[in-house]
């Protein structure tokens, strides 16, 4: 219990209340306590309790956000896509081989700083960022030529 008080307590913030604290707490054991049931039982208490409603639509917008946001296409498709710009074959499945490379780089240098900072403090600046450069990378399809080396 004492655990989850800390995880409530870091997530809220240093102006998180006693109240809100104790109503988390709360929705929390009422939330182990009814463990077992159907989907739609549990579905049903989560829609009920505004605490539980809010943490379910954040963690589902985040989920949508990452799925939705493409980096996931750009990285399989990472090699077609140089290819489609004017790199050779051999010279793109290096620069796609680079780009996982940076992204397993960022994902460890992101790790502990999520711990020291924050998710949102990470992820909203990161996600701007990323969707700047999926706007840029479109932006070099609408005149393809144009950008050929």
């Amino acid at each position: 219990k004492e655990e989850a008080r800390a995880v409530i307590l870091k997530l809220r913030g240093v102006k998180a209340t006693a109240e809100q604290v104790a109503d988390d707490m709360a929705s929390l054991d009422e939330l182990n306590k009814s463990e077992g049931g159907s989907l739609y039982e549990q579905l049903t208490k989560v829609w009920r309790d505004p605490v539980l409603t809010r943490m379910f639509k954040l963690g589902m917008g985040v989920m949508a956000l990452q799925q939705l946001s493409g980096i996931n296409t750009l990285m399989y498709y990472g090699a077609a896509i140089l290819i489609m710009v004017g790199f050779d074959s051999s010279l793109s499945v290096e620069l796609s081989a680079l780009l996982a490379f940076g992204q397993a780089v960022g994902i460890m240098i992101s790790n502990p700083l999520f711990d020291k900072y924050g998710r949102r403090a990470l992820m909203l600046p990161s996600t701007f960022v990323a969707a700047l450069n999926l706007v840029l990378i479109g932006a070099c399809f609408l005149d393809i030529n144009r950008f050929k080396w």
